[in-house]
């Protein structure tokens, strides 16, 4: 019969709360960041970010259509103009903006940057 090992208490060491604004004095083990009262989870309060529009980076297509449709769209990057083909879904109007090339922000702005320097 195997007898559980007893986990080894870690030695106390005089800290500062982390929590912006608290600057608290507490005892804790090297790990700990918070004192007790921030150490509990709804008192430590998280700004809730600003939710962007939809049509930030997709555009809306309001359709008709009943049946699933094949549309060739032009990339709403200055300079690019590329078309690029976009299945249309009945009841769906959210469909992406910008060509495969250029979906993704960072390759959006080293693109834009690219053609600046020439």
């Amino acid at each position: 019969m195997q007898i559980p090992k007893k986990p080894k208490k870690q030695p106390l060491v005089k800290k500062v709360c982390t929590y912006e604004g608290c600057g608290k004095q507490f005892e804790g083990c090297r790990t700990s960041k918070y004192c007790e009262f921030h150490r509990i989870q709804h008192n430590r309060v998280k700004e809730k970010k600003e939710e962007e529009h939809v049509t930030v980076r997709n555009q809306l297509l309001e359709h008709d259509y009943k049946t699933v449709q094949t549309l060739t769209l032009k990339c709403a990057l200055e300079e690019c103009g590329k078309e690029f083909e976009v299945k249309v879904y009945p009841r769906q109007f959210v469909y992406p903006k910008y060509c495969p090339e250029h979906r993704n922000e960072h390759k959006r702005k080293s693109f834009l940057e690219g053609i600046k320097k020439l």
